[in-house]
């Protein structure tokens, strides 16, 4: 059996009769010696699989594609038969021709059947094992040959989008999961194109998106994933959220430990909208003010310095969890979720308490404000500590919410550096946006319930609380 018999073999429908026109009516593959139906059939190939490109980019693709096949006889140092043929002859080889409008060297070029590239491209897939790593060398030469081409970029994404669709119509999950991998490895525009179109086939993908997400997770805790890769996998973690949420903020919370800085301010910059969500304001809020109630609980503050150093993934991410904290604490929405948050604590509460599925975490909502609060003050942000106190201020002026002021002044602890930072910031608070004699009141019971609460605990303390015992919690 011939090999454009087996391309017939091989596809199904419709595009049988596009086959049989194409057999019955052209001869170059029966015909001319071993040398050119080999030619040949790369070039078929060629334009197959960059169908739509401009005559220069598929013309440049094929000599590559030549070059790679056969690294001995390469074009530039043997002119293949076709080399002296005209565009419009060279076309005519594979029963290809440029659209009819515009500039010909400019104009896409397409096989005169419709549905015939689809055809070619299954067949050399199919029957042509060794055409897989061919074409994914080819791809990695074509992009850096193809950007000095004004629409090579085009050309190669097109590309991407053929070998995707053949891996998936051929392969298993796994097989795309590999392909995305191999991209990702290169930093090249070209390559990271490629791998986000691969990765969003996956997880878009009935059979496979379950192996992706998975893929997903392991990445988000590798700590060697190159910047470059991590940066698109968290672009990708926002479409993620679309369908599964839950799924899209673990993989987020998890880069926001990565030890380089611009991935963890990546991924804390898309939880940040995540968070403001009304879907899923509730999941971030609770995943974020128990990891920081758990390291208040595990560290004696006095100031962020306290903390263990960014050596461990536990720890790198504590600052940006502090400003989205601060970003999503505004007290109108807060009470909404928790309608106790700003009770009197000596009062029964009536609510349930703030319960994370991600830590299992039965601490009410108070003291979980409280100790989120603690590290905010020892980490301290004045750009996000000066809003929210302002916030908290205002709102502590509202009837019924004066025990607001009792969660920051209990953040403090008997701690003079946590209590300098709030009188510091709260101030800043009054004074911003010039100024207001309702806050100024407010700033000054603030700093009565702290001078209070200085007297009733005695000066700055040196108690130290166990910091190994909730460390391994936050990874649920």
């Amino acid at each position: 059996m011939d090999w454009l018999s087996q391309a017939i073999e091989a596809v199904a429908g419709d595009v049988l009769s596009v086959y049989d026109a194409y057999v019955n009516n052209f001869k170059h593959g029966s015909a001319g010696t071993d040398a050119d139906v080999a030619v040949w059939r790369v070039r078929v190939a060629c334009v197959a699989m960059l169908e739509g490109a401009t005559y220069p980019i598929i013309s440049f693709a094929e000599k590559e594609l030549i070059r790679i096949s056969d690294p001995s006889d390469p074009p530039e140092k043997s002119a293949h038969p076709f080399s002296l043929q005209d565009m419009t002859d060279w076309l005519n080889t594979v029963e290809a021709a440029p659209d009819p409008n515009g500039i010909p060297w400019s104009r896409p070029v397409r096989f005169k059947q419709l549905s015939l590239g689809a055809a070619l491209r299954r067949y050399f897939w199919e029957f042509n094992p060794h055409l897989v790593d061919i074409y994914l060398e080819w791809f990695d030469q074509l992009a850096a040959g193809l950007s000095r081409y004004r629409d090579g970029s085009d050309a190669l994404a097109r590309l991407a989008e053929r070998i995707i669709d053949q891996t998936v119509d051929s392969g298993e999950g796994a097989d795309l999961l590999l392909l995305a991998q191999r991209w990702m490895e290169r930093p090249e525009r070209p390559h990271r194109v490629a791998a986000t179109m691969a990765l969003r086939r996956g997880l878009d993908d009935e059979r496979a998106s379950v192996l992706f997400r998975q893929a997903f997770y392991d990445w988000s805790r590798d700590s060697r994933l190159p910047p470059h890769a991590a940066s698109l996998l968290i672009g990708l973690c926002k479409e993620l959220a679309v369908d599964h949420p839950d799924a899209a903020i673990t993989r987020l919370w998890h880069f926001m430990a990565h030890p380089e800085r611009r991935v963890g301010s990546a991924a804390a910059d898309s939880m940040m909208p995540l968070g403001r969500s009304a879907e899923n304001y509730t999941k971030v809020l609770n995943k974020i003010m128990t990891y920081l109630a758990e390291r208040a609980a595990a560290v004696a503050l006095t100031a962020f310095s306290d903390l263990p150093k960014d050596d461990n993934r536990y720890e790198r991410r504590t600052s940006r969890a502090v400003e989205i904290f601060l970003e999503l604490t505004e007290t109108d929405r807060l009470q909404k979720v928790y309608p106790d948050a700003f009770n009197d604590p000596a009062r029964e509460t009536t609510s349930a308490p703030i319960l994370s599925p991600e830590l299992r975490s039965g601490r009410p909502i108070v003291e979980t404000l409280t100790l989120a609060w603690r590290v905010a003050l020892a980490v301290g942000r004045p750009w996000a500590l000066v809003p929210r106190l302002k916030d908290w201020l205002t709102a502590a002026d509202r009837p019924g919410r004066i025990h607001i002021l009792d969660i920051l002044v209990d953040a403090c602890g008997n701690r003079l550096k946590l209590r300098n930072m709030l009188t510091n910031q709260a101030w800043a608070a009054t004074m911003a946006w010039g100024g207001d004699p309702a806050l100024e009141r407010i700033y000054e019971e603030l700093l009565d319930r702290l001078i209070s609460a200085a007297e009733a605990t005695g000066p700055d303390g040196n108690e130290i609380v166990n910091s190994d015992q909730t460390e391994k919690t936050a990874e649920k």
